[in-house]
């Protein structure tokens, strides 16, 4: 073999040699970096879609208790005067809420005023949650009705799930004994969904949970980088 064939063979198994490390940087280091770099992406935006929701909820519990540290709301809950229903429990004000229903209860979970609004049609909704006229019987917010303690979460209805806050009815100064608890709740309807992923700039949807638990579990696409988060309503 000659010089010139020698230092063809050479270079060009240099050639292969710098191809195959190339390709090996590329698959054990930059494949892997960016495959962290989606994770920490896909992490950020679940954090992102936590805070829009926890805002959201914030919103809700905001309107909840400003309902129920109302004198009249105190005075209904003791005499059950159906005039104050019929003026305050009314469609005109879950539009103003921008709730799907709106309930008086009694500190032992019976609901002694109620409505409900399709925010989408403006018409009566049909929602279990409401028309049962009563907290279940195992329903995990007896203990803050009876004391008279805010809590909110997801309520999972005939319409799909209800994003619910309570608060306790007041004097209108703050002070109790709790006479009772309102309710406001709203449907979270695709359009809600899209809202509150437009305010976390994330592409977000529901789906039901096959296998419900806690913390994210993140899901490899061809095109995508999916964050799995369960809520288990009460």
């Amino acid at each position: 073999m000659n010089i010139r064939s020698k230092v063809t063979t050479l270079v060009a198994t240099l050639f292969v040699a710098l191809g195959v490390t190339a390709f090996l940087v590329a698959w054990y280091v930059l494949m892997p970096s960016f495959a962290a770099l989606e994770h920490s992406e896909a992490e950020v935006a679940m954090r992102r879609i936590q805070f829009a929701l926890d805002r959201t909820f914030a919103q809700l519990a905001l309107s909840v208790a400003s309902w129920g540290n109302w004198t009249d709301a105190w005075r209904f809950a003791e005499d059950h005067n159906q005039t104050f229903a019929a003026e305050q429990v009314t469609a005109a004000g879950l539009r103003n809420l921008n709730v799907s229903t709106l309930i008086f209860s009694d500190p032992s979970g019976h609901f002694i005023a109620s409505a409900t609004l399709d925010l989408q049609t403006d018409q009566p909704l049909d929602l279990d949650f409401t028309a049962r006229r009563a907290l279940t019987s195992d329903f995990p917010w007896r203990a803050n009705f009876r004391e008279g303690r805010r809590v909110q979460g997801f309520v999972q209805t005939n319409r799909g799930i209800l994003m619910a806050a309570a608060a306790p009815v007041l004097d209108g100064f703050g002070h109790g004994p709790a006479r009772g608890m309102v309710i406001i709740g709203r449907l979270l309807t695709p359009r809600e969904v899209e809202e509150i992923g437009a305010q976390a700039q994330a592409a977000l949807s529901t789906v039901a949970a096959l296998n419900p638990g806690r913390g994210n579990r993140l899901v490899e696409t061809g095109s995508a980088m999916q964050v799995f988060h369960s809520f288990a309503p009460p």
